[in-house]
């Protein structure tokens, strides 16, 4: 895997932009932590008993989301993949992982939340795109991208797209993949930088919770 390290905010824009002549298929995730690996975040909790697998919760976080959110929804997901994304927006944990075809919006999640380590943002292509959207999720046996139809607003203002992980505790790897490092002295600049390209906590989080969070980081000291 090609790893690069910004020197400045210039930098980022040149390594976009290169690359083009990879693939127009790329997609970004964007973490916080540098040192973090790329695995699904139902592969990084650990269950309430020794005698329960991951996979296990899994399912069983998956049927009572589904059973307690039936009420509030005013589109009922129409499969599985839905479901799961759905859920994994809302902080459930699942097989899939975000990410966005938008650099900015991976570059947002990279530096939104002070850190004292360098950050970064993973970058792959020519994943194998979900065809069918009726297969069974628990049952698939590769790496897929899917996209989801638009279930929810952050859908659309995050560019979301989600890999499917079939061993839920295995780092993610692909020859096709490069990973940017964003050192911590930058965090600041690109997070100004963000702002006035338009890519903030409003956009990102449409409602009052994001219009909140970014008056208080406006009005105060906050990072």
């Amino acid at each position: 895997m090609k790893i690069v390290t910004l020197d400045s905010t210039q930098d980022f824009h040149a390594e976009i932009e290169k690359l083009k002549e990879v693939s127009r298929n790329t997609i970004f995730r964007g973490l916080s932590d540098s040192s973090y690996t790329l695995i699904p975040l139902i592969g990084r909790i650990n269950p309430y008993s020794s005698n329960l697998t991951r996979e296990v919760v899994e399912k069983r976080l998956f049927v009572k989301f589904k059973e307690s959110v039936i009420a509030f929804l005013s589109n009922v997901p129409n499969n599985d993949f839905e479901w799961l994304a759905l859920a994994q927006h809302y902080g459930i944990p699942t097989r899939l992982m975000d990410w966005t075809y938008n650099p900015l919006v991976a570059l947002f999640f990279a530096v939104v939340k002070e850190r004292t380590c360098d950050s970064c943002i993973h970058v792959t292509w020519h994943n194998v795109q979900l065809k069918s959207s009726e297969r069974n999720p628990f049952q698939i046996h590769r790496v897929y991208r899917y996209r989801p139809p638009y279930i929810t607003p952050r859908v659309i203002s995050q560019a979301s797209v989600f890999t499917v992980h079939p061993e839920i505790d295995i780092p993610f790897e692909s020859k096709n993949m490069m990973k940017i490092i964003i050192p911590k002295r930058l965090r600041r600049d690109f997070k100004q930088m963000l702002y006035k390209y338009g890519i903030s906590n409003k956009v990102i989080y449409p409602g009052l919770d994001g219009i909140c969070k970014d008056l208080r980081w406006l009005e105060t000291d906050e990072y």
